[in-house]
This record gives structure tokens, C-alpha cells and sequence, in this order.
């Protein structure tokens, strides 16, 4: 057992050291510049966390997750879903803008089963200002989307994995762009006191770049009228703006849990979780949760090294009867200066 960790444990310490590596490496402009690219990834919509207890415990869940929200925090989570399942979530954003997923899965066999995903973002309607003219009654919209199917399993009684493969849009107005990635996740548990240890890779794809009308236009005669063109030619009348490729997010993370105290009803976790991205600087979270008689669940975190966000908290109830479980979830997450997030899921098994 304990060699068994020992080899996890080098294998993960040796991959996340190369991994962090190239994205310091890829996150620099230079060699001769220490400048972070802060925000030089697109579709940013995949990082925004999900979940109740997850959310609740500051982001460090990547070790714990058992749900369908594991196609976020860790797709090896998934695999502890024993029963056809489905899952919902929503997110209040800020700035008016919501988040919407929602997930089933099945078994396959006692080992394995599959899930499936679709994901929104969006801002609703924003009307269309000009100068000298702001109420035009025109409106245009934000709306990413993201779906995708999940294989996970068992390769071990401790040892299971997760793969996620997903289609990634980004749209607004009039353009859009479309890509495709992997997750990749694995979870360890030691049988030692709860103790869980994970490792998962996100949003290994693709570039990206957006198309559509408002990026093609005609040019104006020297009368003030517009030529029609319907070529992009050295002597055509027609001509299309080029954008410029991205590249996903990719995001890695490291998870570590435990439970120091069970006693009857009562049960405390604690946990940790190290995240690096490609766009941003190294990111903590820790977190713990109290869970009274499989019933009630109360969670609370700090997630370290966001400009935004730092303590968290929520509570979970539970039904849990003969052919039907269901949780309900609400967790809040306050900013420094965007306003209080608020999520709330809901989940159910039939046996």
C-alpha cells in the first residue's frame, strides 16, 4: 500500500513539475521579459467553477468530487456515480450574466459508465449603443456553450480514472468560434483515513478563431456609397478582418483530502487543491466540510491568489429513501468588488 502511494505520489510530483514548467514557459512573452499573459487564453467561461459543496469549499474538491459536477472539478470523480443519475446547476453571474449546466449519466457495468453534458453561458440581451444615438433598439447577446461525453471508471478498487471529450463555442453578436478538447483525470484512494489524492489536466485541444458576418464587410466609393463585393481580392470591393487564433485554457490540477474525525453521525473532511493555468499565476484552495447523518452537508473555503475571490461557504440536505436519493445545494462565493455569486444545484439518483 504505502509503495503504491509512494509511486502515485512521484508520478504525479514529476508530471506537475514539467507541466508547470512549460506553462511558465508558455506564459511569458520573452526570456528577457517576466510578464504574465494574464487573460491571453479565450473561452474564458470554462473556468467558472461549479458545483455546491465544490464551490463551497473554496475549489478544493478536485479529490473529493463523487457527482456529475466532475466534469469540472475532476472527470475521475465521476466514476464513484453508481446509479443512473442526472445533475443541474446554475450560477448567477456577475455582470447579469448566468451559467447554466446540465449532466446524466449511466452505468455500463460494476465498473465503468458513461455521461453526457451541455454547458451555457450567456449575458441575455444587450442593446446596441452608438455615438450620438445609445437607445438604436438593436441588441446583440454573449453566448458560449460547451458539451461533451465522459468515460470513467474503476481500474482498481482505489484507483479510477476520467475522460472528457468536448466541444468548445464562444460567440457573440454576429462571430463565433468553435474548438475541441480533453480532460484527463485520475483518483487515488489510499484507504488511509479518507486520504484522497487526484490529478487532473483541462482543455488539451485545439486553437481557436472567430468568423462570422460581422467580421466581413464593403468598402465606400469615393461618392460616400458602399460597393458591393463579394470576393477579398487586390481590386475587390470586399474585404474580411483576420482573427487572430487562441488557444483554450489549460488548466492542471493537484488535490489532497482526508478525514480526521468520523465519530457516529458526525464526519469532518479537509482538503487542499494546487491549480496552475496557462493564463494565469499559481492558485490554492482549501477547504472542509461537516457532514451530519448523510444528510446535511456544511462546507466552507478560501481559494488563494485570485484578485477576486477568497472565502466561500455553503450548506447541502439530502433525501435518501429506497429507489430515489436527491440533494439540493446552494453555495455563495463573495468578490472584492463585483458583487456576491451564487450557485445552486440539484441532483438525483434512481437505484
Amino acid at each position: 500500500m504505502k509503495k503504491m502511494i509512494l509511486i502515485y505520489l512521484t508520478v504525479l510530483l514529476s508530471f506537475s513539475i514539467g507541466l508547470n514548467a512549460q506553462l511558465k514557459k508558455n506564459s511569458t512573452i520573452s526570456d528577457s521579459e517576466d510578464f504574465e499573459k494574464v487573460g491571453a487564453a479565450g473561452a474564458q467561461f470554462v473556468k467558472i467553477a461549479f458545483g455546491g459543496k465544490g464551490t463551497a469549499m473554496g475549489g478544493a474538491y478536485s479529490s473529493l468530487v463523487d457527482d456529475l459536477s466532475g466534469v469540472y472539478w475532476n472527470p475521475a470523480g465521476i466514476a464513484d456515480v453508481e446509479e443512473i443519475s442526472a445533475y443541474y446547476s446554475f450560477v448567477q453571474w456577475f455582470g447579469g450574466y448566468s451559467h447554466n449546466f446540465a449532466s446524466a449519466s449511466m452505468p455500463i457495468n460494476d465498473d465503468f459508465n458513461v455521461s453526457a453534458y451541455f454547458l451555457n453561458f450567456t449575458s441575455g440581451d444587450i442593446e446596441i449603443s452608438e455615438i450620438g444615438n445609445e437607445n438604436t433598439g438593436r441588441y446583440y447577446s454573449v453566448s458560449d456553450f460547451s458539451f461533451g461525453l465522459t468515460l470513467s471508471g474503476f481500474l482498481t478498487e482505489q484507483f479510477s480514472f476520467g475522460v472528457t471529450a468536448k466541444m468548445v463555442n464562444n460567440a457573440f453578436g454576429t462571430v463565433s468560434a468553435d474548438g475541441y478538447a480533453f480532460d484527463i483525470g485520475t483518483k487515488y484512494r489510499t484507504g488511509l483515513s479518507g486520504l484522497n489524492i487526484s490529478f487532473s489536466i483541462h482543455n488539451l485541444g485545439s486553437d481557436q478563431s472567430y468568423q462570422g458576418a460581422d467580421l466581413r464587410g464593403n468598402t465606400i466609393s469615393d461618392d460616400g456609397t458602399k460597393n458591393q463585393g463579394s470576393v477579398i481580392s487586390g481590386n475587390g470591393t470586399s474585404f474580411e478582418i483576420p482573427s487572430y487564433p487562441f488557444s483554450l485554457p489549460l488548466i492542471f490540477r493537484m488535490g489532497l483530502s482526508f478525514v480526521p474525525v468520523e465519530i457516529s453521525d458526525h464526519k469532518l473532511t479537509l482538503a487542499g487543491d494546487f491549480i496552475t493555468m496557462s493564463d494565469t499565476p499559481e492558485q490554492f484552495a482549501f477547504g472542509a466540510n461537516y457532514l451530519w447523518n448523510e444528510i446535511l452537508s456544511i462546507s466552507g473555503g478560501y481559494y488563494f491568489g485570485n484578485d477576486q475571490l477568497s472565502l466561500s461557504g455553503g450548506i447541502g440536505i439530502a433525501y435518501i429513501s429506497g429507489d430515489f436519493d436527491g440533494l439540493i445545494e446552494y453555495s455563495f462565493s463573495p468578490t472584492q468588488s463585483l458583487g456576491l455569486i451564487n450557485r445552486i444545484n440539484v441532483s438525483m439518483k434512481f437505484k
